[in-house]
């Protein structure tokens, strides 16, 4: 989520047309949506492990394990043992245990703040999900949402992890009315991993990345890597580590992303992005200069929807997201395996 100091990443166009579940997409933005009234501090304690899955719908665990039996890597998954919840959230309300909402500004952006106050959950037909919302205040800042987990990870020698959520957006109008996504112009919504404390000495995986340009169909989703052995400064050459996959991406849609993180028996450490099960790049020290995966430690996920850039990543265009412009989360899931 954070902007390399050096070596900016290549920009790549794909067009976007196909609109899909548009009238689903309505039908939130008239009242039919409802946020969960739900007391951070009335939640009790749930345990990150399967424990917490015996409350959620039988389709929700179906869905969120689909892919469990026939893994992508076949020849490792022949070895491996089976995936253990380590964290699994629907989002039939706000878990405070879970996670933090954060009041902060962002990384990027100093004109968006992350407010407590935009982050709730919500429900259509009986479907809940989390809910960031973005909206412009009157002094031309903005203000939106950004979550980060109670717990941290990283893979210990011969182990994996799995992260994946998924995610939707939508922008709607003053009047109502609805709008796709990539219409809005400098949204920045990011589904990541970091540890922040020294960044970015412990490494940050960026799971999926997005930049609103308007009604253009330059509408960019990426993964990236950071890490430095020094504070506030990235090595990594963002030419070899941004990786597009914007032509896998209508953002109207649910789309799953995933990231995998190993540590080998023999210690070699790799990262995986996948789109809908599809592996999109394998990051590991071999094939990207400066990176250290053996350092990455300890990290968080988070989930936040920025508006605007510092650094010029949007131009000298004032960002436009309508009235609001909204990132849907309908689970996250954290899984652990043996190698």
């Amino acid at each position: 989520m954070r902007t390399p100091k050096i070596l900016p990443a290549k920009i790549v166009r794909f067009t976007i047309a196909t609109l899909i579940g548009i009238g689903f997409i309505v039908s939130c933005e008239t009242d039919e949506i409802s946020e969960s009234h739900i007391d951070d501090d009335s939640i009790a304690s749930a345990p990150y492990y399967l424990e917490v899955f015996t409350d959620d719908s039988e389709e929700d665990l179906r869905e969120a394990f689909a892919d469990d039996i026939i893994d992508p890597d076949s020849e490792v998954a022949a070895k491996a043992g089976s995936w253990q919840g380590r964290l699994w959230d629907p989002f039939n309300n706000f878990n405070s245990n879970r996670w933090e909402k954060t009041s902060r500004p962002d990384y990027n952006s100093s004109k968006c703040i992350y407010q407590p106050g935009q982050v709730f959950t919500a429900s259509y037909n009986n479907e809940n999900f989390l809910v960031l919302k973005a909206e412009r205040n009157n002094n031309g800042t903005w203000r939106s949402g950004h979550i980060k987990s109670r717990n941290n990870f990283d893979p210990a020698n011969g182990r994996e992890f799995r992260f994946r959520a998924k995610i939707k957006f939508n922008s709607f109008r003053s009047n109502g009315s609805w709008r796709p996504f990539y219409d809005s112009y400098g949204a920045w919504p990011a589904f990541w991993t970091v540890n922040e404390d020294g960044w970015p000495t412990k490494g940050e995986i960026d799971i999926m990345e997005g930049y609103t340009f308007g009604n253009s169909g330059n509408d960019r989703y990426a993964s990236n890597l950071f890490y430095g052995r020094n504070v506030d400064f990235n090595e990594l050459d963002g030419r070899q580590t941004t990786k597009y996959y914007s032509g896998l991406v209508n953002p109207s849609n649910w789309i799953i992303y995933e990231m995998r993180w190993r540590q080998n028996s023999n210690g070699v450490n790799e990262v995986r992005i996948y789109v809908n099960g599809s592996l999109q790049r394998t990051y590991t020290n071999a094939n990207t200069s400066n990176l250290n995966l053996r350092n990455f430690r300890d990290h968080n996920v988070i989930l936040n929807l920025n508006v605007g850039s510092d650094g010029g990543i949007f131009g000298s265009t004032t960002p436009n997201i309508f009235r609001n412009t909204d990132m849907l989360v309908d689970w996250v899931s954290v899984q652990e395996r043996t190698l």
